[in-house]
């Protein structure tokens, strides 16, 4: 922008925005640049990588909202109704990733009326949304199903841990860190596990070395046969690990030399790079898979996967399991409440309502006999339709997009 520094009052920088604020000391020279880029212009970085900047007047409150999931064929009007889209920008994944494109995720730039909600409908697909100030429940993950079952431990800082486990698992207890960043529970097979997130950053591995030290024996105080300790540890044991800087935590080796533990990773790999985050001119391994010695013969891969929803690689443990769990049938029903926000169905339901209540007036049953033998079924069967209706409309906007 070739600004003096006598031109220039503040400069701030804000991560989770992903932009720089910049206060300049007079309004005609706060003009003059608004309109000299009052389009998006080209910044090369050193590596000759470019990326797309925008300037924008800062007291205008903006906000960029992540979207995950949705073709790059619909349109995006459909944010319309939460507040004024400025520009979109096409995210790509790592400079270190094989292919260095277009991951899929968008980030868009909109001056907020509400909050937009974690999951819409745009063209018969389920597309997620995230941005800063989100109203979200962290803690409700039914989605799932019902073949699972979830411990979801969120802290204060809307941050945490969860443990999702096959149902028929037999769990005799689980715990809880207060803030979120240590969940565990202990199987009717003495197997304990336990998913961690670690303070970040070189500036808090005090904080890191005491939650090792003085925090996290208090969960690994159980009798176990087999332990499998696994998150996201911000912190590495060898040099090997972490590039071109090398920051151990003695804390962690020792508590992996008092529990026996090995790195399932360094089991399957070897000292083979298994890099999880990258950043800038470093990268780290930073997200791991601990277990006790003799159990690593469970183990049978153990691959990093890309994943568009976060800046942390994905570390995937396959292993066989020492019980087995019921064979799973057919489930119990559960109405997909996504259908209730669909207006044609919610028309369709009040006119079924209306029926169902001049059925129940000329039958002779009580409110308890009406609804389990007129109004429950009738419900059920409803909106099992409408959900097979649906899943039909999405195939068949596939097959159009295909074309």
């Amino acid at each position: 922008m070739q600004l003096k520094p006598d031109q220039v009052d503040t400069i701030q920088l804000n991560s989770r925005e992903r932009c720089i604020y910049l206060k300049v000391i007079s309004p005609g020279l706060y003009d003059k640049l608004l309109q000299t880029y009052d389009t998006p212009s080209d910044f090369r970085y050193e590596s000759g990588e470019t990326t797309k900047v925008t300037v924008s007047a800062a007291d205008t409150q903006t906000t960029t909202v992540r979207c995950f999931n949705l073709p790059p064929e619909v349109p995006h009007h459909v944010l319309s109704n939460y507040g004024s889209v400025l520009d979109i920008r096409d995210e790509r994944w790592s400079t270190q990733y094989l292919l260095p494109l277009n991951n899929g995720v968008k980030a868009i730039r909109m001056e907020l009326k509400q909050s937009i909600p974690t999951s819409l409908k745009i063209a018969n697909y389920d597309v997620n949304f995230s941005h800063p100030g989100q109203e979200v429940n962290l803690q409700n993950l039914d989605f799932l199903g019902p073949r699972y079952n979830y411990i979801c431990n969120v802290g204060d800082e809307q941050r945490g841990t969860t443990i999702v486990y096959r149902h028929g698992i037999n769990v005799v207890s689980s715990e809880m860190h207060p803030s979120g960043r240590l969940t565990s529970l202990l199987t009717d097979m003495n197997t304990l596990y336990v998913n961690v997130y670690l303070h970040s950053g070189t500036n808090r591995k005090r904080e890191r070395e005491d939650f090792f030290t003085n925090q996290m024996p208090f969960y690994l105080r159980h009798r176990f046969h087999k332990i499998m300790l696994a998150g996201d540890f911000n912190c590495v044991l060898t040099a090997k690990d972490q590039k071109p800087e090398y920051h151990p935590s003695p804390a962690l080796q020792r508590m992996c030399q008092d529990l026996n533990l090995i790195d399932l990773w360094e089991v399957v790999h070897g000292n083979a790079d298994g890099f999880t985050y990258f950043r800038n001119n470093s990268a780290s391994r930073l997200d791991r898979w601990y277990t006790n010695k003799g159990c690593q013969v469970d183990v049978q891969n153990i691959p990093n996967t890309s994943v568009p929803f976060s800046d942390h690689y994905c570390v995937i443990v396959s292993c066989r399991a020492d019980y087995t769990t019921p064979p799973y049938g057919r489930s119990y029903w559960k109405l997909n409440s996504r259908l209730l926000h669909d207006e044609q169905a919610a028309t369709e339901f009040k006119e079924l309502c209306n029926s169902l209540h001049t059925r129940t007036q000329k039958s002779n049953k009580d409110a308890f006999q009406a609804w389990t033998s007129i109004y429950k079924p009738a419900i059920q069967s409803f909106f099992k339709w409408k959900g097979i209706e649906q899943a039909r409309a999405r195939r068949s906007t596939l097959d159009f997009i295909i074309l």
